[in-house]
């Protein structure tokens, strides 16, 4: 039996439950734009006060520096990024949303992720993977908790 969106009865709860879901996309979406225009007060407001960071393959400052990132705390991350993006013109697009709620005030996404990093000192930097994040809604306002971010492909130009 095939059915139409007339067919479809939607409970109060299935209801909340993608408005819940449709909010925490959209903090993925200011995510992005925050960190490529740099409007580092809003950014920072995205996160718990206990955030954690960790990219397998990131960004780096030269060809023999680890690509692993690990912060912990936002003002650490929040800093970190304000340093790395200082100059540089960053491109993320994300998509492909997988958002589950795990409880009223938790929730877990993966995200697919292509990035492109092009700084004028060191290089450019590609990437193609995923980014998994865990979230807390907090007074009624969802925040991220944590966020790793993994890559199936990184290409990286270095300046000759």
């Amino acid at each position: 039996m095939n059915s139409t969106p007339a067919d479809i009865q939607k409970t109060p709860a299935d209801i909340q439950e993608l408005l819940e879901i449709e909010t925490i996309k959209g903090i993925m979406a200011r995510y992005a734009r925050f960190g490529e225009t740099a409007d580092w007060a809003s950014f920072r407001k995205l996160f718990t006060e206990d955030f954690t960071y960790r990219a397998d393959a990131g960004p780096r400052a030269s060809a023999d520096a680890s690509p692993v990132i690990a912060v912990e705390g936002r003002d650490a991350f929040v800093d970190a990024m304000e340093n790395l993006l200082d100059g540089v013109v960053a491109v993320h697009q994300i998509a492909l949303p997988e958002v589950t709620l795990t409880s009223p005030t938790t929730s877990r996404a993966v995200w697919a992720i292509h990035d492109y990093i092009k700084s004028p000192g060191v290089g450019n930097f590609k990437g193609w993977g995923h980014i998994t994040q865990e979230y807390v809604k907090i007074d009624g306002e969802w925040k991220i908790r944590s966020s790793h971010t993994t890559r199936t492909l990184v290409e990286e130009e270095w300046p000759s």
